[in-house]
């Protein structure tokens, strides 16, 4: 499409309605982001998105996986400048959810907005359709994947605190590579660990921020598994289990921590601790609290290209 209109665009933007199922799991109260993702054949000028929200859920935020310049974010529409080079990202969507039951948001349509070589203005039109969200109930002791104090007066507070959070060292979720394993979001790394020398991990807290770093470290028939939160992360627990395989990691239900921890820093024998295994899956769940103003603190997206060629290399890895 050649020098299109921008008005026109995003008229077409906002008639077309396709929808092909997609799923996310949460509970009452959580803040779920959904990404919505665009390809271009040239970094883009503008990439804009509607959407519907079902009513058990309320609109929080939207911005892009990229760095970009948002000049229009509510619960149906999006518009944002991307400030990168970058020819493929997502729209992040933030919704809380309010009720029970299933919820849904209709994602109508995402759009992207570029010139070529020629200066010849050319765009891309996807339908990446509705995204299912299935809502338990809470269950009694299970750690909240988000968490923010909210109250009618404030309901998007700009300070988040998250107590009593998940960390994990990054890695593919265990319920995407072993569907039905799990409904939580814990993460599993694979390592190999048949040589000495260090390997470094970043540390995921509650599926979307970074609070520290993992070190893996191999010396003389010894693995030492050991992080560091950034300032004002609290550890309230700890739990580090280590799988030959992730059949092994399913079959001993490495999402209920039931197996065997051990101590993060401890030497282990890779020939007495783990029967010699030197291609592993390591598991760490520890529980931790922070808030928003924990200096340093990132946000951590699956979906940003980095990430996902990292997930998808690890993904080849796991046996």
């Amino acid at each position: 499409m050649k020098k299109t209109l921008f008005m026109l665009f995003i008229a077409v933007l906002l008639l077309c309605n396709l929808s092909l199922p997609v799923m996310a799991a949460a509970k009452v109260g959580d803040v779920v982001t959904i990404p919505i993702p665009y390809t271009c054949d040239y970094p883009p000028i503008s990439v804009m998105a509607s959407y519907s929200l079902s009513s058990g859920l309320a609109f929080v935020n939207a911005y892009g996986s990229e760095r970009m310049s948002v000049f229009l974010k509510n619960e149906s529409s999006f518009l944002g400048i991307p400030l990168t080079k970058a020819t493929a990202g997502s729209v992040m969507l933030e919704v809380k959810v309010k009720e029970g039951s299933e919820q849904t948001i209709d994602v109508q349509q995402i759009a992207a907005i570029w010139l070529d070589k020629e200066g010849n203005e050319d765009s891309y039109i996807n339908a990446p359709g509705v995204q299912v969200i299935m809502v338990d109930p809470p269950t009694r002791g299970a750690l909240p994947e988000t968490e923010k104090p909210e109250t009618e007066e404030n309901p998007v507070p700009k300070v988040g605190v998250y107590p009593n959070n998940t960390m994990c060292i990054m890695g593919p979720r265990l319920r995407d590579i072993a569907p039905g394993s799990t409904d939580k979001w814990y993460m599993v790394t694979p390592v190999d660990i048949s040589q000495d020398g260090e390997q470094v991990f970043p540390l995921v807290a509650s599926n979307m921020y970074r609070v520290g770093t993992a070190i893996v470290a191999v010396k003389e028939g010894q693995l030492t598994v050991n992080y560091r939160t950034l300032d004002g992360v609290t550890v309230h627990s700890e739990h580090l289990a280590i799988y030959p395989d992730l059949e092994a990691a399913v079959k001993q239900k490495a999402a209920g921590l039931d197996g065997v921890s051990f101590k993060p820093g401890e030497p282990i024998s890779i020939a007495d601790d783990l029967a010699g295994d030197t291609s592993v899956l390591l598991l760490m769940c520890n529980q931790v609290s922070y808030t928003t103003e924990v200096r340093g603190l990132s946000r951590f997206y699956s979906g940003a290209p980095d990430v996902k060629d990292v997930l998808a290399q690890m993904g080849q890895m796991i046996k």
